[in-house]
């Protein structure tokens, strides 16, 4: 498992550990974490991206390949990435959030390799790729691709292409609401509920 960080809102507890207590601090780290899950669960329900600079970017359609049909949703043939991402809401699964030296941290666990793939820039949390991912062709691959897949590659072909789906990076919106969420907590105001940040 590969364990990404980013910092969300810079060191937000700067000059406020005296006026605020530590439980009151892992309620909020808590919800925050329930408010990047319910961001990310709606990316996956839009087939979108919330990008870290801003703006909200469509997901590349599904096509067919070999014999593999196309599902209508990308990133939820068997539904179990979605589903990581969703334990969030309940405490586990592949988020988590937490303080370092004052400052507030967003994090991912995910398979090593995959995140490259799939979210793309390396799997920085602040970073996506929205640019297809090339592979090169080794023979090994053309005799997976064609006894698996059904997909003969022509001889001259050297490199095949992934498309990315940015997904699960940090972005204005949670930025945003973790930074109300610290205000509140810093002015002693009562939590919204999840997602009413």
């Amino acid at each position: 498992m590969a364990f990404l960080k980013a910092e969300v809102v810079g060191a937000p507890l700067a000059g406020m550990q005296e006026r605020i207590s530590p439980r009151g601090l892992g309620a909020v780290l808590r919800l925050g974490l329930q408010d990047w899950g319910a961001i990310i669960d709606e990316e996956f329900a839009t087939a979108s991206w919330r990008a870290p600079g801003g703006g909200v970017i469509p997901w590349a359609p599904v096509r067919a390949f070999g014999n593999v049909a196309a599902n209508a949703t990308p990133l939820q043939r068997s539904g179990r990435l979605r589903g990581a991402y969703r334990a969030a809401a309940a405490g586990g699964g592949a988020l988590t959030v937490g303080q370092s030296e004052g400052s507030v941290e967003m994090r991912i666990n995910v398979p090593g390799g995959y995140a490259a793939v799939h979210r793309g820039g390396s799997g920085k949390l602040g970073v996506g790729d929205i640019h297809p991912l090339r592979i090169a062709v080794t023979t090994k691959m053309r005799w997976f691709l064609g006894l698996a897949k059904g997909v003969w590659l022509k001889r001259g072909t050297t490199f095949v292409e992934i498309v990315r789906r940015p997904h699960a990076t940090t972005n204005p919106k949670i930025r945003g609401q973790f930074r109300y969420r610290m205000a509140r907590l810093a002015t002693g105001k009562p939590q919204p509920a999840r997602g009413a940040a």
